[in-house]
């Protein structure tokens, strides 16, 4: 029987902590490892993690040096040995169903020998865990993926939270080690899987995403004019390791589709330059596919203020 592996990284988090893991209990498919990686919590979270240990068979594991949330997660990967793996925070909220749906879409869609993620969309809650989809900082039509498993879309669009994600244990083969920079590491999880395997986006919300005003999304900044230089904060830094990853996929696969990605992420990438002139950047914004008018008028806007601006400089 295939085993299933969470990872979960703490700090801090006993306030909301004991609703996640009662969530976690309550799985119409039990997870078979929960991998914990603490980051030096000094509130009370260690003492509700023994007291769900057995309940959950919780490994329970405590940096002695901060690691921060990619190290984390890292971490967390390296220790856990399931046949698929998801990711979970501290503070938010699985539906009964999440890991059975998920794992059953996950059977469906994958290639043994390829990396593989499934991914479930996610509802917005206060701290109170009622829904309230307005605290979503993303515009519909960046968040979510028209077309299932289309690599153009997953760059273009922004990526599913590592909380909404399961993979495939091929998937470990290419993300790892994870950057230690500013990139997020489910950004950087799901653009490497999406240029060289395989991404499926459920239509499904499978989870709560509380919002209480210290999370990495909830503060993201609101402002989707600078595409990619903010839509894509990220797409700078993750190409960079991606070459790895992409030399690694094209020297055991030879695969043409792969290249193909790959010329796309570099147009992508060009379109961020700030030394591009004016109409290079209108003629990539406009050349490139996928990308959603909104976010064509709102870059090109902002492209022709900042060249306006830099003429204007003494």
């Amino acid at each position: 029987m295939d085993k299933i592996s969470i990872v979960m990284a703490t700090y801090n988090g006993g306030k909301f902590l004991k609703e996640q893991l009662n969530s976690l209990c309550k799985q119409t498919r039990t997870p078979d490892e929960i991998v914990v990686v603490d980051d030096g919590s000094t509130d009370n979270t260690l003492a509700i993690l023994e007291e769900f240990s057995k309940a959950l068979n919780l490994s329970i594991h405590i940096n002695t040096n901060h690691l921060g949330v990619n190290g984390n997660f890292e971490k967390g990967l390296n220790l856990c040995s399931g046949d698929y793996i998801m990711f979970c925070d501290q503070d938010d909220y699985w539906l009964p169903n999440k890991i059975e749906l998920m794992y059953k879409k996950m059977l469906e869609i994958e290639d043994k020998k390829t990396p593989c993620i499934v991914s479930s969309r996610d509802t917005y809650a206060d701290i109170n865990l009622k829904e309230s989809p307005l605290l979503n900082p993303y515009p519909s039509y960046i968040f979510y993926p028209k077309n299932n498993c289309d690599y153009r879309e997953t760059v273009i669009k922004h990526l599913s939270q590592g909380c909404a994600m399961m993979l495939n244990r091929k998937c470990l083969e290419y993300i790892l080690p994870i950057p230690k920079n500013e990139v997020c590491y489910d950004y950087y999880i799901g653009f490497t899987i999406a240029m060289i395997g395989k991404k499926y986006d459920m239509k499904e919300s499978l989870m709560l995403y509380r919002v209480h005003g210290n999370n990495v999304t909830a503060t993201t900044n609101r402002n989707f004019t600078n595409l990619p230089k903010i839509r894509y904060r990220n797409v700078g830094v993750v190409p960079q390791h991606f070459i790895n990853t992409y030399n690694k996929a094209i020297s055991e696969k030879g695969n043409f589709f792969i290249k193909k990605r790959y010329n796309y992420v570099s147009r992508i990438i060009s379109l961020s330059n700030d030394k591009n002139s004016l109409l290079k950047h209108i003629f990539l914004l406009f050349s490139i596919k996928h990308i959603p008018i909104q976010l064509r008028i709102r870059s090109l806007k902002n492209k022709i203020l900042n060249f306006i601006f830099n003429i204007h400089q003494p």
